[in-house]
């Protein structure tokens, strides 16, 4: 594996909750490249994080997000974790060609994903996400 992408667009306090995923990615997988699609104001707080290769900033309105899209697909990634999984980051999912699209396990909200990981209440928000990580093979017990 070579690139993952991790989606969370909104949600302020859920982007900054989800950068340790990209830790956890860096540190278990050496040589992974590692990008970050979220929003303008995400892209403040994701910036200069060091275990985050590229942030792409989704853009605003139809033909934005068609470039975003199109931006997603072109990057080949080999695996998409969806912490969000809204409708715009589980259509990106989807279309983003990757062989492995990782999201947490939703009822009727399953489609477009190859990979679907058990939800557990851990009670710190940053832990609950990193179990994503499942989805490639990575034990969240092990992370540091």
């Amino acid at each position: 594996m070579k690139k993952v992408l991790v989606i969370q667009i909104r949600q302020l306090g859920d982007v900054l909750l989800s950068t340790p995923i990209c830790r956890a990615l860096k540190e278990n997988l050496p040589g992974l490249e590692v990008h970050f699609l979220t929003s303008e104001l995400g892209r403040e707080i994701v910036l200069g994080n060091p275990y985050i290769d590229r942030v792409i900033v989704i853009k605003s309105g139809f033909f934005g997000g068609l470039r975003t899209l199109f931006s997603v697909i072109k990057s080949g990634y080999d695996a998409v974790v969806d912490v969000q999984r809204t409708g715009r980051s589980r259509i990106i999912t989807l279309l983003s060609l990757s062989p492995r699209r990782i999201a947490f396990r939703k009822k009727a909200r399953e489609l477009g994903y190859s990979t679907l990981v058990n939800w557990e209440d851990r009670e710190y928000t940053a832990w609950e996400r990193l179990k994503l990580l499942e989805g490639l093979g990575l034990r969240v017990e092990n992370f540091k």
